[in-house]
């Protein structure tokens, strides 16, 4: 149940900080009454806590009651952040969540809540919105990318344009100058312009890096609708309501051409893409085509519609344009005005029409609710794609051509097959009319703009809004994605402009490199390199701090089954087929090559001085070697089976094996002998043991076993101490935490489970995973362990309370296993869709505390913290 606080003193409202600041004596009386909480469905109801307090020394102490009451205020915006994170606001997730918790985790103002700490993990994971760009004192009417994505331009209703850069959301460049609204910006193609139109006649260049003013193209006489670069940035055309286009030189600013003969403003222009031609629409109905080197006119389109305007920019090199002819028919032309094919179909009026990539396809749309495919060529009518229940607005291809997104009035926006006509996505949502639509170069995401005010990012493959790309109280105007398709901005009618990462949860690298699934990742002992392994015959050695390929190690014939790195982190032993390798990680050089083994390879480990190595096999046999001769030490038989796993424990007296023959034994790693059989009660079967791992102090010993439970067991006595019930399924993996006073056990019931290391009693299960959960591995500090699972996510929780703190989601693949850095500030993770990933992570609360003051783009406003009584 969601709860809210109100705190008053003898008739006082006070804020949390001086509810702590109360008299010791004071008396506090909460009281419950159902309120509706702003932000949430009006049919929502949270219960408000009102805390009213009086003096009263002869009452006892109420510390323990205030910090109650801090902590129920605290549990209720956790709540709130997760519903704003949820719907896609995270930075105001990551607001709320900063209420919650305690600004210093040392002189804490508020009781500590793992709800907080878990949401605020959440909230960071899944923000997109990177910078909210102020400045502007009116609405922001058009936003524009520079062609590397580096640089963003904002033209606004105050008369400015601004410069801002994309990686920090700094400010660049104010351009001032213009006496009216700026209404369109736009960087040049190859050299570093820009050129802004504005409602005060003039059109005006600059230099993108400095914002310094170069020239004032001034010769029209009524505002300026729009003006851009040619292909090749030679030249600038510019559109008036003074009925006229005017061309002019990029370098000189010189006026080369004054193109007249429309009869109304006109509103869009377009260069052809070889440059030697443009197209000006007007309101009069007509298109003009003009001749760049002469400045002559060619030919008017006459009939044409206002409504193709947006189609304009989608010229190929062989088709110029089209005319509407009638009610229901387009007039496609070749340059030069030759007749090429006209289009027979729409029997209402055609709001918008576009091009395929390859302009072998084009698409129309019309205010009957239909989309209408034609071949360019023949001018045959290919599909009709009906669904739409309104108008069709507009329809853009994707950048292969083979799907076709729509916008329409119904407030919907579809997606179809090129190719057969056939409705594959209905994107639900918006509240009004959708007036654009677009892929992202990728084609993995859609951005769509709406009447409501909003722009929506949409997964194209499952049909969901990723989220609203709106902060609270911004309404929307324009929305655009980077070339890359990495980055959205947007433009809003409350003076400001947003930036946004398209993807979230970003890890700090991708390690792309392998070509098949990566299985083992592992960090060097000083945290600067990274191992991994593949189901080829490659290992990586990688940079941490760059995410760059150092060095790639491939003696293996086949499959690398295991990797680790020497306990100085001088070599790497990589493990596959029959042979080990010792490597040096500097160079790369092979150092030592083990063979003996008659099977594949399936399991090496460095004893703790990194003196001695433990290689397992098929073929039922654990070996010893001397790591730095190579030669070999001990064979260590007796399993009737394959040997699953081999651990060292801490001093490194002792090893331990397991295998599908039942048992688990202990060996003397001085004499090679055997120390204990760790073996199941005869009447229980089907108790193959997959892993086990030694306590801290080297005592105990856990087992992992297939009939769904795990053994505690005595190494010196070699004794049974407990059995850990409570998984459905098979349990593969089992690890202490460093503190030896937990035990984690993971399962192919998809959970994973702590359990107390002394008694084996349950303490917390962990629930979430959507599959099998593969791997568990514990903080240094033992305050945190992260899993891994066949649900392509790792997952991070806390183990005091058994609570999900984060979701690492990002792999295409199953993640098999993963790793903390040494430092405690990165993970690593190994998947199945051959890359390994390098995450950020959070040592401490604190640590997280401030990360997320430093990266959250904006702050609460005045009346959002009185709404939620921070602030009177």
């Amino acid at each position: 149940m969601i709860k809210t606080l109100e705190a008053t003193f003898d008739g006082n409202a006070l804020l949390p900080d001086e509810l702590l600041a109360l008299p010791p004596n004071s008396r506090v009386q909460i009281t419950i009454e159902t309120v509706t909480v702003p932000h949430l469905n009006p049919s929502e109801t949270t219960k408000k806590i009102r805390v009213e307090s009086t003096t009263l020394e002869s009452e006892k102490n109420t510390e323990s009651e205030i910090n109650q009451a801090l902590y129920v205020q605290s549990l209720f915006f956790a709540e709130l952040a997760r519903q704003e994170t949820e719907i896609g606001n995270a930075t105001f997730g990551i607001l709320l969540a900063l209420e919650a918790l305690p600004k210093s985790m040392s002189q804490p103002n508020r009781p500590y809540v793992v709800e907080a700490e878990a949401q605020l993990y959440q909230a960071i994971y899944n923000l997109r919105e990177q910078a909210v760009l102020t400045g502007h004192e009116n609405s922001v009417t058009h936003a524009a990318f520079s062609s590397d994505g580096q640089r963003v331009v904002t033209a606004s209703s105050d008369g400015t344009a601004r410069l801002w850069n994309t990686k920090t959301g700094q400010a660049l460049a104010v351009l001032t100058g213009h006496e009216s609204p700026v209404t369109h910006a736009t960087f040049s193609p190859v050299e570093a312009y820009l050129v802004t139109a504005s409602g005060d006649g003039t059109a005006r260049l600059w230099d993108a890096n400095t914002g310094q003013s170069l020239a004032v193209l001034l010769v029209h006489e009524s505002p300026i609708t729009y003006a851009t670069f040619s292909p090749e940035g030679k030249h600038i055309v510019t559109a008036s309501s003074d009925k006229t286009a005017r061309l002019w030189e990029t370098h000189t600013a010189k006026l080369c051409a004054t193109l007249k003969g429309h009869k109304k403003v006109v509103v869009r222009v377009a260069f052809s893409p070889d440059g030697q031609r443009i197209l000006t629409v007007s309101a009069d109905k007509t298109a003009g085509l003009w001749d760049v080197s002469t400045g002559k006119q060619l030919t008017v389109l006459s009939g044409y519609l206002t409504g193709f305007i947006g189609s304009l920019v989608h010229l190929t090199e062989r088709l110029l344009s089209f005319k509407k002819v009638g009610k229901n028919r387009l007039t496609f032309f070749l340059m030069g005005n030759k007749y090429l094919s006209r289009l027979i179909g729409h029997k209402h009026d055609v709001l918008h029409a576009a091009f395929s990539p390859d302009g072998q396809r084009v698409v129309t749309t019309s205010d009957n609710n239909v989309a209408r495919l034609w071949d360019v060529e023949t001018g045959k009518q290919l599909r009709v794609l009906k669904g739409h229940t309104d108008d069709v607005l507009q329809a853009t291809f994707s950048p292969n051509g083979q799907y076709l997104v729509t916008a329409s009035a119904d407030e919907t926006a579809r997606i179809w097959n090129v190719n057969t006509g056939q409705q594959l996505t209905l994107l639900t949502g918006h509240k009004s009319a959708v007036i654009k639509a677009a892929f992202s170069a990728d084609e993995l995401h859609l951005l769509t703009v709406s009447d409501d005010g909003t722009a929506r990012l949409w997964n194209v493959n499952t049909a969901k809004t990723v989220t609203i790309l709106v902060g609270r109280q911004d309404e929307v105007n324009y929305a655009a994605f980077s070339p890359d398709g990495q980055q959205v901005v947007t433009a809003s009618r409350n003076n400001t402009a947003g930036l946004w990462k398209v993807n979230i949860g970003v890890p700090i690298a991708i390690l792309a490199g392998h070509e098949n699934r990566v299985r083992q990742v592992a960090f060097s002992p000083d945290g600067q390199r990274l191992l991994t392994a593949d189901d080829d015959n490659r290992a990586c050695l990688w940079d941490v701090n760059t995410g760059k390929q150092l060095i790639v190690l491939t003696e293996h014939g086949g499959r690398v089954t295991r990797t680790a790195f020497s306990p100085d982190g001088q070599c790497v032993v990589t493990a596959g087929a029959d042979t080990v390798y010792l490597w040096d990680v500097n160079t790369g050089k092979q150092l030592v090559m083990l063979t003996g083994h008659g099977w594949g390879v399936t399991h090496t480990a460095f004893s703790p001085d990194g003196q001695r190595l433990v290689t397992l096999s098929n073929d039922k046999v654990a070996r010893l070697w001397e790591v730095s001769t190579g030669k070999l030490l001990a064979r260590l038989t007796g399993h009737r089976e394959k040997v699953t796993h081999a651990a060292f424990c801490p001093g490194g007296q002792h090893l331990v094996t397991t295998s599908l023959d039942m048992t688990a034994r202990l060996w003397d790693v001085n004499t090679g002998k055997l120390h204990a059989v760790l073996a199941q009660p005869t009447d229980i079967s089907d108790c193959e043991v997959y892993h086990a791992a030694f306590s801290p102090d080297g005592q105990l010993v856990v087992t992992a076993c297939r009939n769904n439970r795990a053994h505690l067991w005595d190494v010196n006595l070699g004794a049974h101490i407990a059995v850990l019930i409570g998984h459905k399924r098979r349990v593969t993996y089992a690890a202490f935490c460093p503190n030896g006073q937990r035990v984690v056990t993971v399962s192919e019931d998809k959970t994973a489970r702590l359990w107390e290391a002394d008694s084996g009693k349950p303490l917390a299960v962990l629930t979430g995973h959507e599959n099998d959960v593969y791997y568990a591995t514990f903080t240094d500090d033992g305050q945190r362990v992260l899993t891994t699972s066949a649900d392509k996510t790792a997952r991070l929780w806390d183990v005091k309370t058994g609570k999900l703190l984060a979701v690492l989601s990002g792999h295409e693949g199953e993640v098999y296993c993963a790793a903390f850095s040494p430092d405690g500030q990165a993970i690593a993770t190994a998947s199945a869709d051959n890359t390994a990933r390098l995450w950020r992570i959070f040592p401490t609360t604190q640590a997280l505390i401030d990360y997320a003051r430093q990266i959250v783009p904006r702050q609460l406003t005045p009346a959002q913290r009185k709404q939620f009584f921070l602030e009177r």
